[in-house]
């Protein structure tokens, strides 16, 4: 890996994880374009926004996961049936155990995605993603559909 261009930028960067979206937009000039010419720091740049992402991913995917739990523990029978006859769990104390397991771990999760969304710039940079890619399919549409959209979405 190559060093970086300009050590002063380059730390100050890294101490702020490489996100610059909190400072104001007159003081952004010399980090963006630190950013643009430091092959260095694009990428740790990148390598921390897709840490950051997958926070986010792998937590959502992680809640989702325990609400199917609860849902398969509360409202499907032949489950229960299987549960009852194959594994002899008549105790109800083993289903609430299990109940009150997945109920921990979707709070859990949920705390976890809340913490990631706050502290990271996550939300933002998907946001950007999002949009440059919006703008990349409004510009594939045909004229005579874009005449027709409303003047604050083309």
């Amino acid at each position: 890996m190559t060093k970086c261009t300009d050590s002063v930028i380059g730390d100050i960067l890294s101490s702020w994880r490489y996100d610059i979206s909190g400072i104001a937009p007159a003081m952004r000039g010399d980090y963006e374009q630190h950013l643009a010419d430091c092959p260095c720091c694009h990428s740790r740049q990148r390598f921390h926004r897709t840490i950051d992402v997958s926070l986010i991913l792998l937590s959502t995917v992680s809640t989702a996961a325990f609400l199917l739990a609860l849902a398969v523990i509360h409202h499907i029978d032949p489950l229960q049936h299987f549960a009852i006859v194959r594994l002899h769990l008549h105790d109800i104390d083993v289903v609430l155990t299990m109940q009150f397991a997945a109920v921990a771990g979707l709070f859990a999760s949920l705390l976890i995605w809340l913490l990631v969304a706050l502290v990271t710039p996550a939300p933002m940079y998907i946001r950007g993603v999002a949009l440059e890619r919006a703008r990349v399919l409004q510009g594939r549409i045909p004229e005579h559909l874009r005449e027709r959209l409303p003047r604050n979405v083309a």
